[in-house]
């Protein structure tokens, strides 16, 4: 069963949640006040804390969801709270940011730091083009966390929920993946969108003129790493498939896609090149652990790949095998060496 990734801030590690975390939960969701505005009743006994995990946390991740990560102080090692985003309507590319604190540890900018990291990761790892987060009027200090996240405030839908015998009205903020793009600096990871597609084709034919040139022939270069561009080609691509871009100063400077046929258990990757201006920044390692988290999202138990001589030790310490020998693939009326390989999940 896919499980949401850790992920890691200053203060905090953020992980899925388990039964072990049930005392940590009960610690806090007991006290009546932390939950006076939620839509969550106070856990009476330790019998609740573990309700919550093993039915509705792993339900949630069995849909898919990254909600909720576990929030773990890295001083005390303690879970002292939970947050993350369960989707509102993937259809319309849309996500709702939720999230709870052990008052203990109110007042230090906790929830913000970790919701960052999470809403980082929904937009990077996601097809989300809107975030949300809701609170009921009355809950003054959630607001506020929505202001430091820049979220922008929509407005009050009107008794929008009834809830302990009264009907409530809710402040509505939002993020958008152009908002949350204009705050990125250097280089970041995102799902393709329609209009990516001449740039992951520049970015492509780059990486092959620039970073495989070593180890091919310039023969091989000039037919590989000039290819036309093809439209259509790369828009199917983007809708039908996986593919994620590395995005840096508007300008797109690598991708990574995986190839689902739906037909069986196994997925390929078609793709996986960087330009130098964004190598040896980490940034393959989280594409490929982005590649093999939707991979197991899929149900699927294997990955192929055919990588260039480039890449072969990079696929290696991703914990791919070597299948076979040396391949060689016509491009162009060149012959282009290629390595097969594949991951068992």
């Amino acid at each position: 069963m896919w499980m949401p990734p850790t992920l890691e801030t200053k203060r905090l590690i953020l992980r899925e949640l388990h039964i072990d975390d049930a005392e940590d939960i009960f610690a806090y969701a007991k006290k009546k006040h932390i939950s006076e505005y939620t839509l969550w009743e106070p856990h009476q006994t330790i019998k609740d804390s573990e309700d919550f995990i093993s039915e509705y946390v792993q339900s949630s991740y069995e849909e898919g969801a990254p909600e909720p990560f576990a929030i773990v102080e890295k001083k005390s090692r303690r879970v002292i709270g939970t947050v993350g985003c369960f989707w509102v309507s993937k259809t319309n590319r849309h996500m709702e940011l939720a999230y709870a604190l052990n008052d203990e540890f109110w007042g230090q900018g906790l929830i913000v730091e970790a919701a960052q990291k999470v809403i980082d990761y929904c937009f990077s790892f996601f097809e989300v083009d809107r975030i949300q987060c809701r609170c009921k009027v009355q809950n003054i200090a959630s607001f506020r966390v929505m202001e430091k996240l820049n979220f922008t405030y929509e407005g009050i839908l009107r008794n929008a929920i009834y809830h302990r015998e009264r009907s409530w009205d809710l402040k509505v903020t939002s993020l958008l993946l152009e908002e949350w793009k204009s705050t990125k600096k250097g280089p970041y990871i995102r799902r393709a969108r329609i209009g990516d597609e001449e740039g992951i084709h520049q970015a492509h034919m780059k990486s092959i003129q620039q970073v495989n040139a070593k180890d091919y022939r310039p023969d091989q270069i000039e037919a590989w790493g000039n290819r036309e561009f093809h439209s259509e080609k790369r828009k199917k691509a983007i809708l039908n498939h996986h593919l994620w871009v590395v995005e840096q100063d508007n300008s797109i400077e690598g991708y990574a896609l995986i190839f689902d046929s739906k037909k069986d258990s196994t997925v390929e990757i078609y793709g996986l090149y960087l330009t130098p201006e964004v190598l040896s920044k980490g940034l393959g390692s989280t594409l490929m652990d982005y590649m093999i988290d939707m991979s197991i999202l899929l149900n699927k138990k294997k990955i192929k790949a055919t990588s260039t001589l480039t890449a072969i030790g990079f696929y290696e310490r991703m914990g791919f095998k070597r299948v076979g020998n040396i391949e060689l693939s016509p491009i162009n009326g060149a012959d282009i060496e290629g390595q097969p390989m594949e991951l068992i999940l």
